[in-house]
């Protein structure tokens, strides 16, 4: 068969089809770029308080600090920035009282091309907790896991900034940790 006989009978909607394919190719890299170049961190107030479950709150001790809307959910994890440093805090509820939230949260570093130190006992108001080194990305910082035995649940603080982060912003950071309120199990 002769092409040009083939395109005298074959119209194409050349103008509806570019548009679907400038349509996708819109959803799936300019919408991407363009949420990336609106401002996502909203100042945070000192003194607001970020709850954790019904088992911990975080209390802003400074200035200085945005929260990221896109990456928190309310009563479940939220992340603060400064600088160029992340402090990340998530709450869980684990399947089962034996479970090891410290391994999950290692898993959970992997995916994201982390890897996470060995764990070092600490106390975080008085509850048995894990603290290690977090690297990976070009961060750097901790990682540190409350889980309290005989109960199903965990609060996760991670502290992340380059290793050339201003030290007013990781001073800043380690007060935010502090600020960190666990409610002691009944």
């Amino acid at each position: 068969m002769n092409v040009s006989r083939l395109r005298r009978h074959v119209r194409l909607p050349w103008p509806g089809v570019a548009a679907v394919v400038v349509g996708i190719a819109f959803l799936t890299w300019g919408w991407s770029w363009i949420a990336s170049a609106l401002p996502d961190g909203e100042p945070v107030r000192p003194g607001t308080h970020f709850p954790l479950g019904d088992e911990a709150r975080v209390t802003v001790p400074h200035r200085g600090w945005e929260m990221s809307e896109s990456d928190s959910t309310a009563d479940i994890s939220y992340r603060l920035t400064r600088g160029e440093v992340d402090v990340i805090f998530s709450y869980a509820v684990l399947a089962a009282e034996d479970s090891d939230a410290w391994a999950g949260a290692a898993a959970l570093l992997r995916l994201a091309d982390r890897t996470l130190g060995p764990a070092q006992p600490a106390t975080v108001d008085g509850l048995p907790a894990r603290v290690g080194r977090v690297s990976g990305g070009g961060d750097v910082g901790t990682l540190t896991v409350v889980a309290p035995k005989g109960d199903q649940w965990s609060v996760t603080t991670a502290v992340l900034g380059p290793p050339d982060a201003a030290a007013g912003d990781r001073a800043a950071a380690r007060a935010l940790v502090g600020s960190l309120d666990v409610k002691e199990a009944p």
